[in-house]
């Protein structure tokens, strides 16, 4: 008991990607098709976490992927200036600036974009 991985963060990763997976599923799509906005921001949030991880156990190009997913729902729910799109806007320029050969115009796109929203 408890020698597969002690560590909280591989734990956290490991259920959040199984959320993921159960969103991903097609019986789960159909289960909320009355609620599709409920269920792109659950699976969206699923996204940003495990691009929260990723970042933070230096994987920075998983971490662009997972942002960009999360992106991805919820542009298909948001409204433009809704403040979930600034959150992942901002989380996709920082995970490009930690990349070990960064990409600024990418940095500098996203932070405009989360900009935009605040206006």
């Amino acid at each position: 008991y408890g020698n597969e991985t002690d560590d909280p963060l591989q734990l956290a990763w490991q259920c959040l990607d199984l959320a993921r997976r159960i969103f991903e599923r097609e019986d789960t799509k159909q289960m909320y098709k009355d609620d599709v906005v409920n269920y792109k921001v659950m699976l969206s949030d699923a996204y940003s976490n495990l691009g929260d991880i990723n970042l933070r156990n230096e994987m920075f190009d998983q971490a662009v992927s997972d942002y960009q997913s999360c992106l991805e729902c919820r542009e298909e729910v948001c409204k433009k200036d809704d403040r979930m799109l600034l959150e992942v806007y901002h989380a996709i320029a920082i995970a490009h600036t930690m990349n070990s050969k960064p990409d600024k115009q990418a940095f500098l796109d996203h932070f405009r974009k989360a900009v935009e929203v605040c206006e």
